[in-house]
């Protein structure tokens, strides 16, 4: 998964609406329907708090989306002044489709009591300054009823900031947060990883092999694994999966050599061989490793070292990849 700034996020946007001529709108209609396909179908009555921002456009998109669908939806707006271009238009079709709207902050204590679940679109990624306010009031208000309703986040916890995810006094505590484009660097900040929630990336519409042109951090899930882990034929056995030679341990210090033989099974390694020392052998502790005695060559004839030296390369000869270390006083 790609890993992106405020920065990276807003070159992706420039992009493609200036050189792929998706219009904003429609990326704003794309996030929109992303976000609702991630809402359990169960919940039934929502309530949307609204920044006058893109990210409460996307709020007001989301809120047109629940209706379309026959959920009970409100609108709480901050303001309904000085909304941004694609905002307003969102605003002005739920206006027109008569879903109810109110910027009364005893209205919002209401409604939230009244819903089910609360998705918020306050303020985007781009928060610079301490949240203050009536914008601070508006949050207050919704954690408190956090623990009896579900909060949704669009695209970042409101009051977070994108970069590197601290608090700018206060936040929304989402249980899901659902984002796009990108895994922001805000969610490696695993100090306030509470208030994310579960975290989903949508790509609104655009394919991720497009986004690799602008970003290269990458974030492993377990669907990145799954996608590149080799499916093994059924009739297969573990010399098809590569053979590692691990010539490590002795008396005094075995665990590396354990470790390394463990981690090698665990990555899927088909035929994992520990030469070491005797010492080992007699505790085996490795199930799933081939075991070979390697003596000591303090204590040993030269004829015995020879014969040493020959099984030693001969293993080597066996396998494709070797890791050696080894420490003797």
């Amino acid at each position: 998964m790609l890993i992106g700034s405020n920065e990276t996020t807003k070159l992706i946007d420039r992009y493609a609406i200036d050189n792929l001529k998706i219009p904003s709108i429609v990326l704003m209609e794309n996030a929109a329907i992303d976000f609702v396909n991630e809402i359990d179908e169960e919940l039934d009555n929502f309530l949307i708090v609204c920044g006058k921002g893109n990210n409460g456009g996307d709020g007001y998109a989301i809120a047109r989306q629940l209706w379309s669908k026959g959920k009970k939806v409100k609108i709480f707006g901050v303001s309904f002044e000085n909304l941004s271009c694609d905002c307003k238009i969102n605003y002005d079709i739920c206006k027109n489709i008569e879903i109810k709207m109110s910027d009364n902050i005893e209205k919002l204590k209401t409604w939230i009591l009244q819903s089910e679940c609360i998705i918020e679109g306050i303020f985007g990624t781009g928060l610079n300054s301490e949240v203050k306010g009536v914008y601070k009031k508006i949050i207050e208000i919704v954690n408190e009823h956090s623990n009896q309703k579900e909060i949704y986040s669009i695209d970042i916890p409101s009051g977070i900031s994108g970069d590197d995810g601290e608090i700018m006094g206060t936040c929304i505590k989402a249980d899901k947060t659902i984002s796009f484009v990108t895994y922001k660097k805000a969610f490696l900040n695993t100090k306030n990883s509470k208030y994310f929630g579960k975290i989903i990336i949508k790509n609104i519409g655009l394919n991720q092999n497009f986004f690799k042109n602008f970003v290269n951090e990458y974030y492993l899930t377990k669907l990145d694994i799954k996608n590149v882990h080799k499916v093994r034929n059924v009739n297969s056995h573990k010399g098809d999966f590569g053979k590692v030679l691990i010539y490590a341990g002795s008396k005094e210090f075995s665990g590396a050599s354990v470790l390394a033989s463990n981690s090698c099974v665990r990555a899927g390694a088909g035929l994992v061989t520990l030469l070491t020392s005797e010492n080992i052998l007699k505790n085996n502790i490795l199930s799933e490793v081939m075991l070979l005695n390697i003596n000591d060559s303090r204590t040993i004839s030269k004829s015995d070292f020879k014969n040493e030296l020959q099984k030693i390369e001969n293993n080597i000869l066996n396998s494709d990849v070797i890791a050696i270390w080894n420490w003797q006083k």
